[in-house]
C-alpha cells in the first residue's frame, strides 16, 4: 500500500473524432495535465490513464490503475463516450469511482465559437455514465464545477484522500 494519496484519472474519448479528426485528441492533453498538476499541489498523486474510446481499452486501463495501486479511479469525460463502453470496467473495479464533471472552457455562451462545442460537450457523457452506473447498483461520488472557477479541485482532492484513508484502515491491524 502508497504511504499517500495516489488517484488513477481515467479519461473518456469517442472513437470517431480520432477517425474523422485525429489531430483534435493532442488538444485535451494539456487539460489532463494541468488536471495532474493541479491534483499534486493538494497533496495527490495522479497516475494518468492511456485515453479510452472502446470497452477494451477500458478494461486494460481500469486493470492498470488497478495494478498501479491507485485508490480511486477519477473518470475525466474529454468528450462524449457512450456508456456501454466503460460500464463492464467500473461495474467491476474494486476501485471507488469518482465521476469529476468538469469542461476544459469556464463558460460556453452566444459568444463563444461553436467549435469550442469539440472541446465541452463530455458533461453531456456524464449524464449517460451515471445512469448506468445507478442502474447496475454501481456507487460513486461526483464533484462539479471549473477547476478555474470552483473549489472542485479540493472537493475532488478529499475525496481521494477519503479513498485512501478507507483504504489504510482496511488494512490495518488492531493490536
Amino acid at each position: 500500500m502508497k504511504d499517500a494519496p495516489v488517484a488513477g484519472i481515467l479519461p473518456f474519448y469517442l472513437k470517431l473524432y480520432d477517425d474523422v479528426m485525429p489531430e483534435r485528441r493532442e488538444r485535451f492533453l494539456p487539460f489532463l495535465r494541468s488536471l495532474e498538476e493541479n491534483l499534486k499541489k493538494r497533496g495527490i498523486t495522479s497516475v494518468v490513464a492511456k485515453i479510452c474510446r472502446v470497452q477494451s481499452e477500458f478494461i486494460n486501463e481500469v486493470k492498470r490503475l488497478e495494478s498501479e495501486g491507485v485508490n480511486c479511479i477519477v473518470t475525466v469525460h474529454l468528450a462524449y463516450s457512450p456508456s456501454l463502453e466503460s460500464i463492464e470496467a467500473l461495474r467491476t473495479t474494486s476501485l471507488p469511482v469518482v465521476v469529476l464533471d468538469t469542461t476544459m472552457d469556464i463558460s460556453f455562451g452566444p459568444e463563444v465559437h461553436p467549435d469550442r462545442i469539440m472541446y465541452n460537450h463530455g458533461i453531456h457523457g456524464v449524464m449517460d455514465m451515471t445512469n448506468l452506473l445507478c442502474r447496475n447498483l454501481r456507487p460513486f461520488m461526483i464533484v462539479a464545477g471549473h477547476p478555474d472557477n470552483s473549489n472542485v479541485l479540493d472537493r475532488l482532492a478529499a475525496i481521494i484522500r477519503g479513498a485512501f484513508a478507507a483504504e489504510w484502515f482496511k488494512n490495518t491491524r488492531a493490536l
